[in-house]
């Protein structure tokens, strides 16, 4: 770009403009050329560093919510692949918004893979339970071994008990980091309240967080312990 051009870009004067583009050289950063400037190799990498820390400040802003339930090492060090996630966070006028979302998209799915760090309250077993039931879903967990619910928690009156085991596959796996469930092309991350509903949901379809979770899914699992009924 010309000077006259950057000054259109940028909105500034053609004073602050030399300035800039004075100290810029002086830097390694941009080069004059026909009469313009361009930006050298070390400048064209600098800014994109530069917008990958942008993005990177934005997503961290953007997930608090998530990550002050948990900030897991793993999802922190994961954390620019869920730049582009979609939160859903509980309020006063929506206390089980998060818990709500996560049943639209168990509905909308044939197939649920799920690494849990807690049981769930009953509240939410039976309508995990429900939903399963009525949409024919075949649904796997790897629980952490004291996040196994028990079989009063997932019996249901609504429904016979082999109809409701017949779609469920349980392992118990010493190391599940946190709670995330893969769906057909949509993977989630959960955080929970204390009394074991989720209240923060962060969804993406990006395929980076679906492989990025569904490695660590199938990580746990080979890894894992079946067991063939719930724990009463």
């Amino acid at each position: 770009m010309s000077g006259r051009e950057l000054e259109t870009e940028t909105d500034s004067s053609r004073t602050t403009v030399y300035r800039a583009t004075v100290e810029l050289e002086e830097q390694g950063l941009l080069e004059q050329q026909n009469g313009g400037y361009r930006t050298t190799a070390r400048g064209a990498a600098t800014s994109r560093v530069a917008e990958e820390y942008l993005r990177g400040i934005e997503t961290v802003d953007r997930l608090e919510p998530l990550l002050d339930r948990f900030p897991h090492p793993e999802v922190l060090v994961n954390l620019h692949r869920l730049s582009d996630a979609e939160l859903t966070v509980d309020d006063d006028a929506h206390i089980y918004r998060a818990n709500d979302r996560v049943f639209e998209l168990w509905a909308d799915t044939d197939r649920v893979r799920m690494g849990a760090v807690s049981p769930g309250s009953r509240f939410y077993r039976r309508e995990e339970i429900r939903t399963t039931i009525e949409n024919d879903v075949d649904v796997e967990t790897c629980f952490l071994p004291d996040a196994v619910p028990t079989a009063e928690q997932m019996e249901s009156d609504a429904f016979d008990p082999s109809d409701v085991f017949d779609h469920y596959e349980t392992h118990i796996s010493e190391a599940v980091p946190f709670t995330f469930i893969l769906y057909d092309d949509v993977a989630t991350i959960a955080a929970h309240n204390e009394v074991r509903i989720p209240v923060v949901l962060a969804e993406s379809a990006d395929a980076r967080v679906y492989q990025w979770l569904q490695g660590i899914y199938t990580d746990r699992k080979a890894s894992a312990r079946q067991i063939r009924r719930i724990p009463v």
